[in-house]
């Protein structure tokens, strides 16, 4: 089983709504990310902790395998990707009181791996 951190701060809820996770292949500049990629790489039971406004927000849990697929209708007001893309069906866990992350930096900073997370040592964004 594989545990992955993403952040949705554009489409919470419109995946949430969908059951779904979804990343681009590409931004509208041609550039694509390793956090993208990952969802090709969800495996059927693998565990996503979703990410919005600071929030940990919710556990899922993946359905399927990822795979290809479009950009989803439910994302349709989104303009920010092309069209192609990496999709997974979760099943959203809501947290009944999201976890502000800042307030649990330092333990998140010495668990992440040094490679590929989702923070920096400041509490950005990777």
């Amino acid at each position: 089983m594989n545990f992955y951190f993403v952040f949705q701060n554009k489409s919470f809820h419109e995946e949430r709504r969908g059951g779904f996770l979804w990343a681009p292949q590409r931004n509208k500049g041609g550039k694509t990310f390793f956090h993208w990629t990952n969802v090709e790489k969800i495996r059927k039971g693998d565990l996503i902790f979703s990410s919005y406004n600071g929030e940990l927000v919710a556990i899922s849990r993946a359905l399927d395998d990822g795979y290809e697929h479009d950009k989803p209708v439910h994302l349709a007001s989104i303009d920010l990707w092309e069209r192609e893309g990496w999709i997974a069906r979760v099943e959203y866990f809501d947290i009944p009181q999201p976890i502000r992350m800042k307030d649990h930096l330092d333990a998140v900073l010495a668990l992440q791996p040094a490679k590929y997370a989702p923070y920096n040592i400041g509490g950005g964004v990777m």
